[in-house]
């Protein structure tokens, strides 16, 4: 994840969260494509360090919590964002300055089913 706004700032801060599975470092990368495309920009890799800690939901919106704190002025939401939730609850949330982990336990309830999503290898 990157965006030319993203400063010295934005890692600390995810790394203070100390969410599990997982370590955040500071990057910078040029995209292929989207309105940053062919520009050098800042942003943050995640290494996954233990899958079975590792909240990938919980993280990403953590990650959006802290740019709509740190970079409220550049953060912008896009109808896109709906699509990719679900609904519009993620981006009104973020709007009006709500936590977004609030959605966390109705977003998830339904895709905790043990033993169903894990995949250890595959047999041929």
């Amino acid at each position: 994840m990157g965006a030319p706004f993203l400063d010295e700032r934005f890692v600390p801060t995810l790394r203070d969260f100390g969410l599990p599975g997982v370590v955040f470092r500071r990057t910078w990368f040029e995209p292929v494509f989207s309105k940053y495309a062919g520009e050098a920009v800042p942003g943050v890799q995640l290494h996954v360090v233990d899958r079975t800690t590792y909240e990938p939901v919980r993280t990403a919106l953590e990650m959006l919590q802290v740019v709509r704190q740190l970079y409220p002025d550049d953060l912008q939401l896009l109808p896109s964002l709906d699509l990719l939730w679900g609904s519009d609850s993620l981006r009104k949330a973020l709007e009006a300055g709500e936590d977004p982990l609030a959605l966390l336990p109705a977003a998830t309830l339904d895709w905790v089913r043990p033993g169903v999503l894990l995949y250890e290898g595959i047999s041929r």
